[in-house]
């Protein structure tokens, strides 16, 4: 590869997502189910210092 093809930042990606059913905490007797889904991401960008710029 040559210098101006390679990549001048490094990307950092986090993901996650979960499905819950909070009617488990309540008594079964209730009968009630409340599904809940949840979904969380971060991503960071970091750019590199290119020292052929100015």
């Amino acid at each position: 590869m040559k210098v101006n093809e390679t990549a001048r930042e490094a990307v950092t990606n986090f993901d996650v997502a979960t499905d819950i059913d909070l009617g488990k905490f309540l008594p079964e007797e209730s009968g009630v189910r409340i599904p809940m889904h949840f979904d969380y991401g971060e991503s960071h960008i970091k750019p590199e210092y290119n020292p052929f710029e100015s």
